[in-house]
């Protein structure tokens, strides 16, 4: 095997691969950024990031991305060249890396913020092409050697060709280490959020009916229930599908799945191994024009990837990435960037056991994940993710009874669970708690006037107060002032109707009521589309979300929204 490396020569771990050359600079054979400049590109490419963290709390940049995070992720984009060039005889050219940057700047969902990159790098074609292109292109490739490297997951598959012939039409989950997981599909929307339940829009189940024909049944379509398909394999897992009942109104479908070795876990082990390989040709980047504005109304485009196919999956924005985890009881997850139009997954090291239906939050600098329904039951325990550093912490156990179907807020200093379900046993509660960061601790919400139990509701935060209203049980709702641990009810005069799993619309200056399927009405209150107007919009929005293209979570015929501001005379 391969002997790893030491201190001194991880001193000298960049400085000797010979990569790109300034676009400015007549063509020649490139000189390597040193260490120290790697590290600086990093940095300012992290400050432009943190700047535009949305909340961005009390913690400073040099507390938020610490010095060992830079000098990791700069040594990351160089070893990984050398393993692909170690383990796969794969080069990554400079012709590879301006096409990459190409790439960024024609296709960038947020142009604005990729300018701003590059001047931070102080517009310098080798930097960007090793400091924002390098590293994407050469994570991108890595973690595709490896997942379809037949070698290196020979066991796995050999286990599953093994224990694949001792499944029948009930698999025991636990003989074996395969996972196991159901779910049935249902034609038409009716409103219900059941664990293993996916209830899809009429021409998004018979396509996904379809599929299963052509995936299971081949030429014909016929397929056998019970029946064990023949072993499969994607870029996470070996696996096969059984397919248990199946008309024009329902299908249950088993997957029984042998997990890869994660990525993570090899690289971990692996680049210890690794030293940067000599390398460089002549070549003169060139900084591409980022073209389009920052923002083009009512357009949708498709991300360059996807994460694998989820539901009940939590989602957050962090001023610069989406953050996506969790669903299907999945402890993985992905961040996506507009600026590159790219995806990295999440760590998988220390994350809290993966669930659906979960709640989160953002601080500013963690995703605050808690709660939810895991494979062995519901949960109540969570855990923080860094996004800027890809780490997990574990997060205190909460002292609530485990739930799903509740709320979460962030208040810029706590996050604030209310209320929830336990289908298992009927149960609904009525309680809360606070948890603090700082301090890895939770305390209880003051039960004194707090609404009825309920959930599947809305919560909101106001700068000062939660605001809680709906759910499937309840058309009243509550403001809770955490400064004083108090409640007080919302006025019932006008509500809408009960209604759960709604939707608010934040952040629009011309859609401004709070449910998409009520009237849309402009600041001074005028209703903007009635009648067929307003059907076509709610068209449209039923056609997008069968897309996949907009979560809307429910649509009923009447909406309103709340002022915490009283009316005249009252």
């Amino acid at each position: 095997m391969n002997r790893r490396i030491t201190m001194h020569r991880a001193a000298v771990l960049i400085s000797t691969l010979l990569i790109g050359a300034a676009a400015a600079a007549p063509a020649a054979t490139s000189a390597a950024l040193t260490p120290s400049e790697r590290i600086r590109s990093q940095k300012a490419i992290e400050q432009v990031y943190w700047s535009h963290r949305s909340g961005g709390g009390d913690s400073s940049f040099e507390q938020a991305v610490p010095e060992t995070v830079l000098a990791r992720k700069a040594e990351d984009a160089v070893l990984k060249t050398s393993a692909l060039r170690r383990f796969w005889r794969v080069e990554i050219t400079p012709e590879q890396l301006q096409a990459e940057l190409d790439r960024m700047a024609a296709h960038s969902k947020s142009p604005a913020r990729l300018r701003e990159l590059f001047a931070a790098l102080g517009n310098d074609p080798l930097k960007a092409a090793e400091g924002l292109a390098r590293p994407l292109l050469a994570d991108r490739l890595l973690r595709t050697y490896y997942a379809h490297d037949r070698l290196l997951h020979e066991d796995t598959r050999a286990r599953a060709e093994r224990e694949i012939g001792e499944i029948g039409s009930a698999p025991a989950r636990e003989r074996t280490t395969r996972v196991i997981s159901t779910v049935e599909w249902r034609r038409g929307l009716g409103g219900h959020r059941i664990p293993g339940v996916l209830e899809l829009e009429q021409d998004d189940f018979d396509a996904r009916v379809r599929e299963l024909r052509l995936t299971m049944g081949g030429a014909t379509g016929d397929i056998v229930l019970d029946q064990v398909s023949p072993l499969r394999e994607d870029e996470t897992r070996s696996y096969a599908i059984v397919v248990h009942a199946l008309d024009d109104q329902q299908v249950e479908v088993s997957t029984i799945e042998w997990p890869k070795r994660s990525f993570d876990e090899w690289w971990s082990e692996t680049r210890g191994t690794l030293a940067p390989e000599p390398g460089g040709t002549a070549f003169e980047f060139r900084l591409p024009k980022v073209a389009g504005a920052n923002c083009i109304d009512d357009t949708w485009t498709p991300t360059l990837q996807l994460l694998d196919p989820r539901y009940w999956h939590t989602a957050v924005w962090t001023g610069t990435k989406m953050v996506v985890w969790g669903g299907r009881a999945d402890t993985g997850g992905g961040r996506y960037d507009p600026v590159t139009d790219t995806w990295e997954p999440t760590s998988a090291a220390g994350a809290p056991a993966g669930r659906v239906n979960a709640s989160v939050g953002w601080t500013g600098t963690e995703m605050l994940v808690w709660g939810g329904e895991g494979a062995a039951g519901l949960l109540n325990s969570g855990g923080r993710y860094n996004s800027a550093s890809d780490t997990w912490t574990p997060m205190a156990t909460a002292p609530l009874a485990p739930r799903a179907y509740h709320s979460a807020v962030w208040t810029g200093s706590q996050m604030i669970i209310w209320d929830g379900y336990n289908v298992h046993i009927g149960q609904l509660y009525g309680d809360g708690a606070r948890y603090s960061p700082a301090t890895d601790s939770w305390s209880p919400v003051a039960a004194a006037g707090a609404p009825d139990a309920r959930c599947s509701h809305t919560a909101v935060w106001t700068g000062t107060e939660m605001i809680i209203w709906g759910g499937a049980n309840d058309s009243s709702g509550g403001r809770y002032d955490p400064a004083t641990d108090s409640w007080r009810p919302t006025t019932l005069i006008d509500a809408p109707h009960v209604r759960a799993r709604w939707a608010l619309v934040h952040g629009l200056d011309r859609l401004r009521d709070d449910h998409l399927g009520g009237h849309h009405r402009d600041p001074a209150g005028q209703p903007l589309l009635r009648g067929a107007g307003e059907r076509d919009l709610l068209r449209r929005l039923r056609e997008r979300r069968r897309l996949g293209l907009v979560a809307v979570r429910s649509l009923r015929p009447h909406g309103a929204t709340y002022s915490q501001q009283p009316r005249q005379g009252m």
